[in-house]
């Protein structure tokens, strides 16, 4: 693609002016500071431009990068902030983890704080 190729719609400068073509941003962004040229928003456009003049398409893409690079927002996005899972913590019945455990160990002792309950095996019944 040529440099002389116009963007569709001219890009507003800040002091008032106006470019026109690809040509007109090239030597706009030559002109800037490296400190400016270095920042993100800039390389991204400088990108965009180099990419459409060497393998074409649409001028829209540097276009919207030179917008973007020239009238940046007030503040930055901040990133969000991720929000913690909430568990609920369900408590069964406070019985049952001491006569699981003993039924697991196959503790006899605990038998006798449960005289009343029926009693859990953790060995198979023989017939």
């Amino acid at each position: 693609m040529p440099w002389s190729r116009a963007f569709d719609d001219p890009v507003p400068l800040p002091d008032g002016g106006e470019l026109r073509s690809l040509r007109d941003a090239r030597d706009y962004i030559a002109k800037l500071p490296n400190f400016v040229i270095s920042t993100p928003r800039w390389l991204a456009a400088i990108t965009a431009l180099m990419l459409v003049v060497v393998y074409g398409g649409d001028t829209m893409l540097p276009r919207v990068g030179i917008i973007r690079a020239l009238y940046p927002r007030e503040t930055e996005p901040r990133p969000h902030k991720k929000r913690s899972i909430k568990f609920r913590i369900v408590r069964g019945n406070s019985k049952e983890v001491p006569r699981l455990r003993a039924a697991q160990t196959g503790d006899t002792k605990s038998d006798a704080l449960f005289k009343n309950e029926p009693t859990i095996s953790a060995k198979p019944s023989t017939p």
